[in-house]
């Protein structure tokens, strides 16, 4: 089985393996602290600085899209994105996941998803097996 990176540039897979570290270390983050999180994306330009943005939305239904607006918006300045949720799921005893969904603009388009388990005597958080799978390209 091909794997994503066979047919992305270094470019591209050091941006959204960037990307995909940085939303799991912040979501991680908020749910030891609090609990859970809300719904966030992530940017970074051709000189690999990254942005953070916080939609101020409060439809649910909606923050998604604004989220996905406000980098389609941006997309002439940018090479990278993601949206990082909080989500609910049923795999194997795990009931609590942190889906990203990234995109590069050479075409490639993941999703991620990481349950977990937070602890709650030390605030900890245990992230399970990480599913990888074909995402959908909203930006580019």
């Amino acid at each position: 089985m091909e794997s994503w990176r066979d047919a992305a540039s270094q470019r591209a897979q050091e941006a959204l393996d960037g990307l995909f570290g940085t939303a799991l270390e912040l979501a991680e983050q908020q749910v030891g602290k609090q609990g859970g999180f809300a719904p966030f994306s992530l940017s970074m330009d051709a000189a690999g600085e990254g942005s953070i943005e916080m939609a101020d939305e409060p439809d649910t239904a909606k923050v998604f899209e604004v989220l996905w607006a406000g980098l389609r918006a941006q997309r002439d300045d940018l090479v990278a994105v993601a949206v990082v949720a909080d989500v609910q799921i049923d795999e194997d005893g795990w009931t609590d996941g942190i889906r990203v969904e990234a995109e590069h603009r050479d075409g490639i388009a993941l999703a991620v998803v990481a349950p977990y388990r937070r602890k709650r005597l030390r605030r900890r958080v245990e992230l399970g097996q990480f599913g990888l799978s074909k995402g959908e390209r909203r930006v580019w």
